[in-house]
């Protein structure tokens, strides 16, 4: 047991304490569609303080220009371009400073991951144009790779089929890179639970035996990537607080990096799920995830995006 969180019910008492501030998007800046005013509010304040701001999202089919268009849009006036990072950018940005040799990807995610892969100029092949392709355990034998992919790259695919799992779970055996967007295994739409990317990533790893490689929260490797003008010293680190609704990512990937952090109560956390970690009944994290302070006492105003 870490120690126990302190519940803020208003934003002003941390503000002097931090000079740079990491926030999720869904479920800090909007949900489902729906902008949270309060919070729009909040990060344009930190702005006109002279605070550094960085948005950090783990979806992987929206690129880093719509992410950035959307803070825009929903009144996030002075937000970055260069401080804004969704999943799709990272995991093209890691392959292109890490894996020079690597040309040509096997895709099994939707348009607007293969956009930003194509954008670091990565030739992308599967994605949207397997949709509709089939094969039969009977055609397996007659399985065939094309010769000049170097990786795969999963992460969402509404359009998954029985082809595409073959296909990429024989270039991640055959080649042995591997790399996934997000840990993300589930998302909410309504009342309704659907797979999140790591669902198709972890069945690929099962089928290849090769283990993918993602540069998404809760990994660490996000924040030199992100504040890449800093030296992370202790004293930056110190100053830098992470702002998202969820645990399992947000709050693991502050204390992997060793920051504070910010539980908003506004999006896929919920309160049984807080107690649940803060009463250590799951076990299931390498670190105690308990985040630094809550935040759930708030009257969030919310409009229509």
């Amino acid at each position: 047991m870490g120690i126990k969180p302190k519940v803020l019910t208003n934003f002003s008492e941390i503000i002097r304490k931090y000079k740079n501030f990491i926030f999720d998007c869904d479920g800090v800046i909007w949900l489902h569609g729906v902008l949270f005013k309060e919070a729009v509010n909040t990060i344009n304040t930190l702005y006109k303080e002279g605070k550094n701001i960085f948005f950090l999202s783990n979806k992987n089919r929206i690129t880093k220009t719509e992410l950035y268009d959307q803070l825009i849009h929903s009144g996030i006036s002075l937000a970055k371009y260069e401080n804004v990072y969704p999943s799709s950018y990272l995991t093209g940005k890691y392959i292109k400073d890490n894996f020079p040799n690597i040309k040509k990807i096997y895709l099994i995610g939707r348009d607007k991951l293969k956009i930003q892969l194509e954008e670091f100029h990565f030739e992308v092949c599967g994605g949207p144009e397997d949709d509709l392709k089939t094969i039969s355990l009977s055609e397996v034998k007659d399985f065939k790779l094309d010769i000049e992919i170097d990786a795969l790259v999963c992460g969402t695919d509404d359009k998954i089929n029985f082809y595409k799992i073959v296909y990429a779970s024989n270039v991640a055996m055959q080649r042995k890179i591997f790399f996934g967007t997000n840990y993300d295994s589930c998302a909410l739409y309504g009342n309704v639970i659907v797979p999140g990317a790591y669902s198709y990533i972890s069945a690929i790893e099962i089928a290849s035996n090769v283990k993918a490689k993602i540069v998404a929260k809760p990994n660490k490797d996000v924040l030199p990537v992100m504040m890449r003008n800093f030296n992370l010293s202790e004293d930056v680190l110190k100053e830098t607080l992470m702002i998202g609704d969820s645990i399992r990512t947000d709050i693991q990937f502050a204390v992997n990096c060793g920051i504070d952090s910010l539980l908003v109560m506004t999006g896929h956390t919920k309160e049984s799920d807080l107690i649940a970690v803060l009463s250590n009944i799951q076990g299931e994290y390498n670190n105690d995830p308990s985040p630094t302070y809550i935040l759930n006492d708030l009257d969030i105003e919310r409009i229509r995006l």
